[in-house]
């Protein structure tokens, strides 16, 4: 947002790729999740970034992750466990990058939310074009629904499936198995 010589407010709309995904741990079947947000036409890097996600109760999480910013990222995780955040404040926090969340979780659906807050600081000019310095700082947030999101208590909806070459190897096998259990009851 910018303001002209008369003091009218001129505002400008940024465009933004905010991504997910999941992805299994194949040692342990624990489930990953990545946050991302690119601002990729930004004038300049933003002076703060926050992205936080719900609803993680009653997982076990890991959190890192880096907005590309000249400060580290600072994760946090609400008392209730459920909202967990990943920020870059009063500095400069870049023009986007990941916040991961490593869990306990074996399954997800799309029933969670993101919001994201990005704020930047504005200056004011004189009619001349001369700058009366930073003089305060714009926020915004946004909200998305329908995000990835832990889930227990049922079957893993969104399970890996074999390959459809994996099926007759292993009706193979169940059918060696039982010619041997039978073979032994007969010698027996």
């Amino acid at each position: 947002t910018s303001f002209d010589a008369e003091g009218n407010v001129t505002s400008r709309t940024q465009a933004a790729t905010f991504n997910q995904r999941v992805v299994r741990d194949s040692t342990s079947d624990e489930l990953v999740f990545v946050y991302s947000l690119t601002i990729p036409d930004a004038d300049g890097p933003v002076e703060s970034m926050q992205i936080s996600a719900s609803s993680f109760t009653d997982f076990t999480t890991d959190l890192q992750g880096d907005f590309g910013g000249s400060q580290a990222m600072q994760a946090s995780r609400t008392a209730d466990g459920a909202t967990i955040s990943g920020s870059v404040a009063d500095g400069v926090a870049g023009q986007g990058g990941s916040f991961l969340s490593f869990t306990d979780a074996d399954s997800f659906n799309a029933d969670g939310s993101v919001v994201l807050r990005i704020s930047n600081e504005f200056e004011t000019f004189d009619a001349q074009g001369s700058s009366f310095g930073a003089t305060g700082v714009v926020a915004d947030l946004l909200t998305l629904s329908g995000t990835f999101q832990p889930f227990a208590d049922a079957p893993p909806p969104n399970a890996i499936p074999l390959p459809a070459a994996v099926w007759p190897g292993a009706i193979l096998l169940g059918a060696v198995g039982a010619k041997l259990r039978w073979s032994r009851r007969r010698d027996a």
